[in-house]
């Protein structure tokens, strides 16, 4: 019992063309246009200034770096990355200055000597010292004159 599958009869759509624009649609595309447009000219005038802005931070950024470069010794200059962007560069540079890597030497300092001269004296007030206090501080001075 094997039942017969017939195509079924199909009849074509009939479509309609689509309707012609009015003129007061074509008038609202015309004015969503100009909208459009104005806003496009507003936002490339925005991004004309903001480019203007940005290049002038860049050399501001880039004159600072080099005054702050300018204070780094020779020997040490070429430990500062070139491969770093504008911001980056100047961050690293703060940032060196502040652990003291570009800091200059804090006079002649000779290993093995003493950081404190010897002529130097310091007079203690010995009117308010006790009587066993003064002995020991004339003592002391006797001791260090006969060295």
């Amino acid at each position: 019992m094997k039942e017969e599958i017939l195509p079924l009869k199909t009849e074509p759509v009939k479509t309609e063309p689509p309707a012609e624009p009015t003129d007061k649609d074509k008038d609202k595309d015309k004015a969503v246009d100009n909208s459009l447009e104005e806003q496009l000219e507003a936002l490339k005038t925005e991004s004309a200034k903001k480019a203007t802005q940005v290049t002038e931070y860049e050399g501001i950024l880039s004159s600072l770096i080099e005054a702050k470069l300018s204070d780094v010794p020779e020997e040490l200059k070429g430990l500062v990355p070139e491969n770093l962007s504008i911001k980056d560069k100047l961050d690293w540079i703060i940032k060196a200055e502040k652990t003291g890597i570009f800091g200059g030497t804090k006079g002649n300092i000779e290993i093995g000597k003493p950081l404190n001269p010897k002529d130097t004296k310091i007079s203690a007030d010995d009117s308010k010292l006790s009587a066993s206090a003064r002995m020991a501080l004339a003592y002391e001075s006797s001791k260090k004159s006969k060295k």
